[in-house]
C-alpha cells in the first residue's frame, strides 16, 4: 500500500512540473511580450512582430538564468563548435525555401495565410530566419525542456531511438503553439 501512494505522489509531482513548464512557456511567449507591448506604442507593422520576438528571447533567457541559477550547461545550453556550420547552413537553406514559398503562394493561388506578405523582405529575413528560430529554441528547448530535464527523468524507445519525456513534452508544447498560430 505504501508503494502505491509513493507512486501516485511521483505522478502528481511530474504533473505539477509539467503545469509549471506550461506556465513558463506562456509567460515567456505571451505574457511578458504582451505587457511590454501594452506599455510601448508601436505603430510600424514589421516592428510589431520583431519586438515581441526579441522580448520572447530575452525573457526566456532570463527565466533560464534564474531557474538554472546561472548553470547553463545543466540545462543543455552549450554549443558544439563542430556542429554549428552544418546547423547554420541547414537553417539558412530551410529559411530561404520557406520564405520564397511563403512569398510565392499568395501570388500563385491568391491566398493570403498571414499578413506577412506586406512585410519588407529584410524584416522577413530578420524575423523568420534569425529572431524567431532563436527565440523558439530558447523557449522550448532551453526553458521548457531544460526545466523538465531538471525535474523529470525517464525515456522510452521509439523504434531505434530513445525519446526522453522532457523532449516529448517540449515537442508537444511546440506543436500546440504552432497549431494556435495557424488558427487550427
Amino acid at each position: 500500500m505504501v508503494d502505491k501512494s509513493k507512486s501516485d505522489q511521483k505522478y502528481i509531482i511530474k504533473a505539477v512540473h509539467i503545469l509549471i513548464t506550461i506556465c513558463l512557456v506562456v509567460l515567456a511567449l505571451f505574457l511578458i511580450p504582451s505587457c511590454v507591448l501594452m506599455a510601448v506604442d508601436i505603430e510600424e507593422p514589421p516592428l510589431q512582430i520583431v519586438i515581441p520576438t526579441v522580448i520572447e528571447f530575452v525573457s526566456s533567457v532570463g527565466l533560464i538564468w534564474i531557474l538554472s541559477k546561472g548553470n547553463w550547461k545543466a540545462w543543455g545550453l552549450f554549443l558544439s563548435t563542430k556542429k554549428i556550420p552544418k546547423a547554420v547552413c541547414a537553417g539558412l537553406l530551410v529559411g530561404i525555401a520557406v520564405t520564397l514559398i511563403g512569398t510565392l503562394i499568395p501570388t500563385i493561388i491568391e491566398f493570403k495565410p498571414m499578413s506577412y506578405g506586406e512585410m519588407p523582405f529584410i524584416y522577413q529575413i530578420l524575423c523568420f530566419w534569425l529572431l524567431m528560430p532563436v527565440g523558439e529554441e530558447a523557449v522550448f528547448r532551453g526553458l521548457a525542456q531544460g526545466y523538465l530535464h531538471a525535474h523529470i527523468e525517464g525515456s522510452f524507445r521509439l523504434g531505434k531511438w530513445r525519446v526522453s519525456y522532457p523532449a516529448l513534452i517540449g515537442a508537444i508544447l511546440f506543436g500546440l503553439m504552432h497549431i494556435s498560430i495557424i488558427g487550427a
